[in-house]
């Protein structure tokens, strides 16, 4: 059996050492792609939260143009609202938002006129709501497209409502983009399951002062105001990279059960997000914070991660194929029959 030792050992350390090689080759693949594979992750995160910031920009920068609108005009009829906001398309060239309002500050004592106002422009139906004697209110009088869901909304008088009157107190008061937290619109009927926003923006008086907060407070007399569906507002912002991606928005800088506005997986299909590519990011719009949470899911840059394991099958077998051809011929020369000696017989 000694002579089996000698091809043993030789196969032995060549495998030993192919091995080693193929470790360090694994090793260096693995750490290399696990590094491009986060530098992909964090590039995507940063183009979906930049997608988002550009998309609110550009709609507050639409609220924006209505304002300029009443700017350059002591009163802007019902037509002229309409017929400027069809010729912008809002509802065709910018998704998610569902519409452009407008809201007169108004007086409790001037409510039953305002409401005869809006009925002789043939809405004989109008009606603040909810009822009730208030000091201010604020009631959503135009609203472009008015669809048969925007319908819904006419009459509403968002000053009754804590969540959006603070919004509008923000903007009356730094005279900048307002943004509500997490609501239910009122289009939707107050489904629990369709979060949304409003964006706002004042309407001063033309001839008055405005450069203080007082001034401000005194000189207003509307607001300008766009609502937003989160799941309409959220479709396809982040392209085709986001399909591999759980994206969560919180309403505030907790995340918090109450507080998500918007979730792009169901639950079912989250849970099997990557728990060590995470990122969590701040965003402040319109003066309001929202939290993004975001996560990889399984398939994220597999043609990366596949690699390392390449590299590991292919040393595997190169290992084995170069310790086979190291044993073998030592193996047969050692096993080999000693040649026949031949005898020839000599004639006497």
């Amino acid at each position: 059996m000694s002579h089996w030792v000698g091809p043993r050992v030789l196969a032995a350390l060549v495998l030993a050492l192919c091995l080693g090689l193929t470790y360090g080759a694994w090793r260096n693949a693995h750490d290399a792609s696990e590094q491009q594979v986060q530098a992909d992750f964090d590039f995507r995160v940063r183009e979906l939260v930049g997608n988002i910031v550009v998309r609110m920009q550009t709609y507050i920068q639409v609220l924006h143009g209505v304002q300029g609108l009443y700017a350059s005009s002591q009163d802007v009829t019902r037509s002229e609202f309409h017929a400027y906001l069809a010729v912008q398309q809002v509802d065709r060239h910018f998704p998610g938002i569902h519409g452009v309002g407008y809201l007169p500050l108004l007086p409790g004592a001037g409510l039953a006129r305002h409401e005869a106002s809006v009925r002789a422009e043939g809405y004989p139906g109008y009606a603040v709501r909810p009822p009730g004697q208030r000091a201010w209110h604020a009631p959503i009088t135009y609203l472009e497209p008015l669809s048969e869901s925007n319908l819904l909304a006419l009459g509403y008088d968002i000053w009754s409502e804590p969540v959006r009157r603070a919004a509008l107190e923000q903007a009356r008061d730094t005279g900048q983009a307002a943004m509500t937290g997490k609501i239910q619109l009122v289009q939707d009927g107050g489904s629990a399951q369709a979060h949304g926003f409003l964006i706002v923006l004042p309407v001063y008086d033309n001839g008055l002062p405005r450069a203080s907060v007082a001034q401000r407070r005194a000189a207003l007399r509307a607001w300008v105001f766009a609502p937003f569906r989160m799941v309409d507002l959220m479709a396809g912002v982040g392209g085709e990279g986001a399909r591999q991606l759980d994206l969560e928005i919180y309403d505030g800088v907790k995340q918090a059960e109450a507080a998500l506005m918007y979730d792009s997986l169901p639950d079912m299909q989250a849970a099997a997000g990557s728990d060590s590519m995470v990122s969590q990011q701040a965003v402040s719009v319109a003066g309001h914070a929202w939290t993004l949470r975001v996560r990889a899911m399984p398939g994220f840059d597999g043609e990366l991660l596949a690699r390392p394991r390449l590299v590991a099958w292919t040393g595997l077998l190169a290992s084995i194929v170069l310790a086979l051809a190291a044993w073998r011929p030592g193996c047969w020369r050692r096993a080999a029959p000693a040649p026949r000696r031949r005898w020839r017989v000599r004639a006497s």
